[in-house]
């Protein structure tokens, strides 16, 4: 007879290939009609692409791991995927015309957590500020080819591992881990197609109703490991920004892996090394909080010397390794 642990990693590595294939194939099309649409991003000077690209690819990623979801019955609770579509749906929108205004979008980040979350005030305000910063964070670090896709594995995958703590986490993890591998041969090495806010706003809403679904803290910390250098990421170029009395909001190039990419690195290297080093925070996580301690002072260390070492290949930024 099959142990439950075994079924369940057989329904995950399932899940995982339906999902993959879901995104592929609905891909393709999409990429189609934004061409035809011209529902193009226009590069500028926080761009780290040359040439105008598809966006809104994250909508086949949406489509795609709901239909298998609800197919496949290993959709997680009902107030985490209307969280979750709802976000997806306004980043499409946000793609399509770009006049959502931020205030409208921050609020709706905001509803959204609270309501998806509502077994309390507390869980409501936690689930309002935590959804709103991952989806922020997961926003602002979509700017290179293959790294939310590859992101979305190590996230996935970890979160499969976790699915002790809960069922949801690991149903989530494989749908995000499936979506995450079927659209990575879209977007790296060359990207055809960008995820768009539709994606990194899915992907964000995902990622924080699994992390959340958990009933512990601890359980809670490793689900979120791998988003460590994301958030480090995010807030540096926060602080370096505010610092040098530099406007917030606006597009810029303070983000390590751009400092990467502008020294020359391809755009798949970097986005390796950050999937390499959000997967060993994530295996130290696991460890007592000593190792755990150690094991992620130690990745974040050497991801912020990266970013205090490299320099731009040339004085002109804009041309740059691996164009997407």
């Amino acid at each position: 007879m099959t142990s439950a642990p075994l079924q369940r990693n057989k329904n995950g590595r399932s899940t995982i290939a339906r999902a993959a294939l879901a995104t592929t194939a609905l891909t393709y099309p999409l990429r189609y009609i934004l061409e035809r649409r011209g529902r193009l991003d226009v590069p500028n000077h926080r761009s780290s692409h040359t040439t105008p690209i598809p966006r809104g690819g994250g909508l086949a990623a949406l489509v795609g791991a709901a239909a298998v979801a609800g197919l496949t019955r290993v959709a997680p609770r009902s107030a985490r995927c209307v969280g979750i579509a709802a976000l997806g749906i306004v980043g499409w929108i946000d793609d399509a015309t770009g006049h959502v205004p931020q205030a409208v979008r921050l609020a709706t980040q905001a509803t959204t957590g609270a309501l998806t979350f509502s077994t309390g005030t507390w869980d409501r305000i936690v689930g309002a500020v935590t959804t709103t910063g991952v989806v922020n964070v997961v926003n602002f670090m979509d700017g290179i080819n293959g790294i939310s896709s590859l992101t979305a594995i190590t996230w996935g995958l970890n979160a499969l591992t976790l699915e002790d703590e809960s069922e949801d986490l690991g149903r989530i993890g494989a749908l995000v881990a499936g979506s995450g591998l079927g659209f990575l041969p879209h977007n790296a090495p060359r990207a055809r197609i960008f995820l768009g806010d539709a994606g990194s706003y899915a992907l964000g809403a995902a990622m924080t109703a699994g992390i959340l679904s958990c009933d512990t803290w601890p359980a809670r910390y490793r689900a979120a490991a791998p988003l460590m250098l994301y958030g480090v990421d995010a807030a540096q170029a926060i602080v370096r920004r505010a610092a040098a009395g530099e406007p917030l909001m606006e597009p810029h190039r303070e983000h390590i892996y751009q400092k990467l990419v502008d020294a020359g690195y391809p755009h798949i290297v970097v986005a390796a090394l950050h999937a390499a080093g959000s997967a060993g925070i994530a295996h130290a996580s696991t460890k007592s909080v000593r190792t755990a301690a150690l094991g992620t002072t130690l990745y974040v260390g050497c991801y912020l010397g990266l970013g205090a070492l490299v320099r731009p290949r040339r004085k002109d930024s804009s041309v740059r390794a691996g164009v997407r």
